[in-house]
């Protein structure tokens, strides 16, 4: 996975790499007449079979030595220039993930947990099916329909349970959303 990740960056001449030094820092006007920080680095980037060490100008966001970056630029040339595309945010992104989580669960306890796993069940669907079954040429309109029911019945039980509520909350949802797709097939189709 992170092999065929860091090939399809290489493709754009995007590459992964650590900042290893700080070679020097000024401030610019860019041509929106806003003032930034502008930092040479030398980044060692990690390419497929090997590593090279080059020099970036980063004005993007103001990074520290040891931070994960990404680079545009040519690797053929070497008076190529690199640029600093974006910041490495793995680790940043987990721990609001982890906190997330805790305040779902702190507050709504059990109910918190089965709406997280309905959550994860809707981004399964949604990336494992609806997207892929689009891409393929799938009518949008009955793919995001199925997609939603599926969404729908799995979330509904889990945050709520089996009762007479849950039950009626899915009968006047699936109308609605039937209703939505003949509108939906109607304005498009004609």
């Amino acid at each position: 996975m992170i092999r065929n990740e860091d090939s399809k960056l290489q493709e754009r001449n995007v590459h992964k790499g650590q900042v290893t030094a700080i070679l020097g820092q000024h401030s610019q006007l860019n041509p929106g007449q806003r003032v930034v920080q502008v930092q040479d680095l030398s980044v060692k980037l990690q390419l497929s079979d090997s590593s090279k060490t080059v020099k970036v100008i980063n004005d993007f966001l103001p990074v520290k030595v040891g931070a994960s970056v990404y680079v545009h630029g040519m690797l053929d040339d070497d008076n190529s220039s690199f640029f600093v595309t974006d910041i490495q945010r793995k680790n940043g992104l987990l721990w609001l993930l982890a906190l997330f989580v805790v305040l779902i669960i702190g507050i709504a306890g059990a109910k918190g947990l089965y709406s997280l796993v309905g959550l994860i069940f809707s981004f399964s669907v949604i990336f494992s099916f609806i997207i892929p079954q689009i891409v393929a040429g799938k009518d949008p309109v009955i793919i995001g329909l199925i997609g939603s029911f599926l969404v729908l019945v799995v979330t509904l039980y889990t945050a709520y349970g089996f009762n007479r509520k849950s039950l009626s909350a899915l009968i006047g949802i699936t109308i609605s959303l039937a209703l939505v797709g003949l509108f939906a097939n109607y304005v498009i189709h004609g």
